[in-house]
This record gives C-alpha cells, sequence and structure tokens, in this order.
C-alpha cells in the first residue's frame, strides 16, 4: 500500500491514489494519518487543491490527528491553485489546533501569495516567522520576492533582498532572476 501511494504521489496521480483508498474502504482497511498525508500530497502535486480540502475534513471526521506534514500539503495545493486566503485559513487552524508552523508551513503560504500577487501578506508573513523564531530560508525569501514582484513593488522586492544578504541568507539565482524581473518588467511594455 505504502509503495504503491507514494508512486501515485510522485507521479501526481491522484485519481488513481483515490481509487486505491476506496479499495481499501470497501476491505474495510482502515486509513490512517500517513494515507491521508500521501493522499493530500498526491491532490496537491495534481493540482487538486479542493480534494486536498476534502481530505482534511475527512481526517477531522475520522478524529485523526492533523500534522504539521498534513497542514503543509494541503496549505502547498492550495497555493498551486491561487488560493492565498485558504492557505492562510489553514495557518490559522494549525495554530487554533496547536500545530507546529515551520518554515515549510510558511514557505508555502507565501508561495500562494507570490502566486496572487500579495506582497504585502507576504511581508506580514516573513515577519511573523521572525518574531517566532522560524528559519527564514531562500526559497522563503525568494517566494516574498517574488510575492512583491508580481505584485508591481519593485522597492519592496529590493528591501526584502537585502535583507536575505542581512540575514546571512545567500540568495540563488531565482532569488535575482525574481528581482531582476521586476525591474526590467516596465522596459518591455
Amino acid at each position: 500500500l505504502s509503495a504503491s501511494l507514494s508512486v501515485f504521489e510522485t507521479a501526481g496521480l491522484w485519481e488513481e491514489a483515490l481509487q486505491l483508498t476506496r479499495a481499501m474502504q470497501h476491505d474495510e482497511v482502515e486509513m490512517n494519518t500517513f494515507t491521508y498525508n500521501a493522499l493530500i500530497s498526491t491532490c496537491q502535486k495534481g493540482g487538486q487543491w479542493e480534494r486536498s480540502l476534502q481530505l482534511l475534513g475527512d481526517m477531522t471526521q475520522a478524529n485523526l490527528k492533523l500534522s504539521t506534514t498534513t497542514y503543509n500539503a494541503a496549505i502547498s495545493a492550495c497555493g498551486e491553485g491561487a488560493n492565498w486566503i485558504w492557505a492562510l485559513d489553514l495557518m490559522n487552524d494549525m495554530q487554533q489546533r496547536q500545530v507546529d508552523l515551520d518554515t515549510i508551513t510558511f514557505g508555502a503560504a507565501i508561495g500562494a501569495c507570490a502566486i496572487c500577487a500579495q506582497c504585502n501578506m507576504a511581508l506580514e508573513l516573513l515577519s511573523d516567522m521572525q518574531s517566532r523564531q522560524v528559519e527564514r530560508n531562500t526559497i522563503v525569501y525568494t517566494a516574498v520576492i517574488s510575492a512583491c514582484a508580481n505584485s508591481g513593488e519593485t522597492e519592496k522586492s529590493m528591501d526584502v533582498l537585502a535583507e536575505m544578504v542581512e540575514d546571512a541568507v545567500q540568495p540563488d539565482t531565482m532569488s535575482y532572476d525574481a528581482a531582476i524581473s521586476d525591474c526590467t518588467a516596465g522596459l518591455w511594455e
């Protein structure tokens, strides 16, 4: 079972994964947190953010533990579906349930903000990470730069790049590309 779900997850074959779980339920095999985490991640990779949220609800109804990994996959799915508000709602739910928020949690939510051009929210989340002493890495900073760039906030994206360097986080090619694309966007219009 684990191997099958892993293959489906890697390939984003969410329909096949759901069929397998239906067969499990038919055979009265109990689904656990690991199974749901794999399903949510498979749906996320298959672009099925709504199904990810449905599975999260199914877990709650089954009284299964919602872990940081569970939420991270659902938040990532919302981000890829350009649903930054749902991503933030899930973060709030994590806090209410006292589930730890980690770098991946914030990175996924900030990534959703980047896709949806929500610069100020991305900056707020970056600040929240610092106050909570959650590690801010290259991926997170680059997502914030992208959120600002996508919002047309050139000065803010440059400020984030400078803050990144001040915090001794090494920018990579994607960090610079995001900042540069913002600076040059107006030149090609």
